[in-house]
């Protein structure tokens, strides 16, 4: 994503960068002071909120049998199949939905959702909507507008201070107040009435949904019904009720809520959303813009579900009582452990740490086949995490991992791209690992530093050996090399990637930019903040 390389940007390790950016943030955080008359938000804050995730067990998968019920699973790699599954959850609700996100575009499909979510309100469905505040901050008039119905609630997670939309404010005031604001909500969930929803990497913006205008993603979601529901509505109620998560009208500005209060101002902006959807030729040609009867997808669907003994696993919000409290990663890392044949990584950021790098080689030492597909330079939204990865890549062959990057024109972009979309190139965004053909964990996670250490992350953990099989055979699709690129090492240690159509031995990419780019982040010591 995008906000990784406005981040690491301002995230630099250096003490002289760290100065000069702390002083230039202090002015200009006096400067707005007067303009602004948001709240200050407090620092973190030890609550009397109860988060307990259990990710210090040993044998993940034997506490799955032990104490795990069923659940059902419907796999969603295509990008429309997405969005039509979210707008039918909203359709379907009778009385709460529960949406948490990192991102939200002020673009057609998060505008239709805000149409959606607003006549599901109208019906009596109760709404509650979290979204992490970096990429919020500054476009509070349209969530404070959507947050006046009496039937939906908006609350912001970790929020800044000052309201601005222009990216060099926001990362000045993260410089400024690192140890609070490094910490972003990097969790994405979806559920209605607590008794179906979508757990998986998908943000809402056109670029998820198949309509971007300069790339898509190529990403994977998880339908889930059953036990496993109500476990995530805890998260879910774990984070709107911690210390980092503040309603909206107490961090919006004084003179957008006052604004927000005009029938006119309200009439105004509903017509706006209106235009944006009626005027949109992309939604029309691909997506119903009315509410409308799900039951055949619903029904179709029944065919396709896998069920599995399963439990979500997320992190806890920080607090001063656990500033970084127990990772994700540490308990997918103890069933990486355990893992006695195979073991399939997908990610979008690869920037393994010391401790994933001795995992992974202890593991090809017990014969274990690793493979990971992860974004070339030229499939990647950011040269920053790119150039984190490349430092490893050399290493990762030599222990005999099988590396495969994304092309940018992949073959199967078909699967990911509306007829209406415009987009350039595609982009891996999937968080999947596949152990030994029997578990999965799918969900928000990055293999980065970013993720693992400083955003707070979700996903599924399940005990389905159909259910892994069939995503392998969705991802092996990725694999074939008119879609990736095979990276492999000849025994002189140079390094090329091999397609059905050409071997190389320099890092595909777009253009010169993106590798003058690349090179330019590996010249800066902030591997921790990618």
């Amino acid at each position: 994503m995008n906000i990784y390389l406005e981040q690491k940007c301002f995230s630099i390790n250096i003490f002289y960068y760290k100065f000069v950016l702390r002083v230039i943030s202090l002015i200009f955080a006096i400067s707005l002071a007067a303009c602004s008359s948001t709240p200050q938000s407090p620092p973190l804050a030890s609550s009397e909120f109860a988060c307990k995730t259990d990710l210090h067990i040993e044998d993940p998968l034997q506490q799955l049998e032990k104490t795990a019920k069923q659940s059902e699973f419907l796999p969603v790699h295509n990008n429309k199949d997405a969005y039509q599954w979210r707008l039918a959850l909203v359709d379907q609700a009778e009385k709460t939905l529960d949406i948490q996100t990192f991102i939200w575009e002020e673009d057609e499909t998060g505008g239709l959702l805000i149409d959606r979510i607003l006549k599901a309100a109208n019906r009596g469905v109760y709404v509650r909507i979290l979204v992490d505040d970096f990429l919020l901050a500054g476009r509070d008039s349209i969530g404070a507008l959507v947050n006046r119905h009496p039937n939906i609630e908006m609350r912001v997670f970790n929020p800044l201070e000052v309201r601005d939309d222009r990216m060099v404010f926001r990362g000045l005031e993260m410089a400024f107040n690192m140890s609070r604001l490094n910490h972003r909500m990097h969790n994405k969930l979806f559920i209605a009435d607590n008794q179906a929803g979508i757990i998986g990497g998908r943000n809402i913006g056109n670029e998820y949904f198949g309509l971007g205008k300069k790339l898509n993603y190529r990403d994977f979601d998880l339908v889930v019904q059953g036990p496993i529901v109500p476990e995530i509505t805890d998260s879910f109620n774990v984070f709107w009720n911690s210390p980092s998560s503040f309603p909206l009208e107490k961090v919006v500005d004084a003179d957008v809520l006052n604004k927000t209060k005009s029938k006119k101002v309200q009439k105004e902006a509903r017509q706006k959303l209106d235009k944006l959807i009626s005027d949109s030729k992309a939604l029309k040609q691909v997506f119903n813009t009315e509410v409308q009867n799900w039951n055949v997808m619903l029904e179709n669907a029944k065919e396709k579900k896998f069920t599995g003994k399963s439990r979500i696993i997320y992190d806890c919000p920080p607090s001063i009582d656990n500033p970084i409290p127990g990772q994700v990663s540490d308990l997918l890392g103890k069933l990486a452990k355990s893992v006695e044949k195979e073991i399939f990584f997908i990610s979008p950021y690869l920037v393994p740490s010391e401790k994933f790098r001795d995992g992974l080689r202890q593991l090809t030492k017990r014969g274990v086949r690793v493979r990971i597909l992860t974004n070339s330079l030229e499939s990647s939204d950011s040269a920053a995490a790119v150039s984190g990865y490349t430092r490893y890549r050399n290493e990762l062959l030599e222990m005999g991992i099988e590396l495969h990057e994304m092309r940018a024109d992949a073959g199967h972009t078909h699967l990911f791209k509306t007829q209406s979309s415009t987009a350039e190139f595609l982009s891996l965004h999937a968080k999947v690992i596949i152990f030994d053909r029997r578990a999965v964990y799918a969900g928000s996670l990055n293999l980065d530093p970013r993720s693992i250490i400083w955003n707070t992350e979700i996903g599924a953990l399940i005990d389905s050996p159909e259910l892994a099989e069939a995503m392998i055979e969705g991802f092996e699709r990725d694999l074939l090399q008119d879609n990736s690129w095979t990276v492999r090492m000849d025994k002189d240690g140079a390094v090329f990637w091999h397609s059905t159509e050409e071997t190389i031995s320099i890092t595909p990419a777009r253009n010169f930019g993106q590798r003058a780019a690349m090179f330019f982040y590996s010249l800066i010591p902030m591997e921790n903040q990618i």
